[in-house]
C-alpha cells in the first residue's frame, strides 16, 4: 500500500499530482483562463497546432492527467472543455 495524501484524501500520486492545477483551475474564471490561453498563444505564435497549444497551456498550469480529472473531478472537466470551446470557435 502506498503512502496517503491529506490533501487529496486518497492515495498519493508522487509525481502524477495535480492537485495545486486543480485548485488553480478551480478558482479562476472561463474568462480568464480564456484571456490567458489567448497572451499564451499571442506570446508564442511559434507555428503551434491549436491542439498541441491547448495541452501545453493546460500543462503550464501542472495538469499531469486529463483523464484522471474528467474522472474524478466532471465539473472541472466540463470548466476546461467551455474554455476549448471558447478558444476554438
Amino acid at each position: 500500500m502506498g503512502y496517503y495524501c491529506t490533501m487529496i484524501h486518497g492515495p498519493c500520486r508522487g509525481k502524477q499530482c495535480d492537485f495545486w492545477a486543480r485548485t488553480k483551475i478551480k478558482k479562476a474564471s472561463i474568462e480568464d483562463l480564456v484571456s490567458g490561453f489567448k497572451d499564451s498563444v499571442k506570446e508564442c505564435e511559434s507555428g503551434v497546432p491549436l491542439n498541441k497549444a491547448i495541452e501545453q497551456f493546460w500543462a503550464g498550469f501542472g495538469v499531469k492527467s486529463r483523464t484522471n480529472i474528467c474522472r474524478e473531478e466532471p465539473a472541472l472537466c466540463e470548466k476546461m472543455l467551455e474554455v476549448e470551446r471558447r478558444v476554438t470557435s
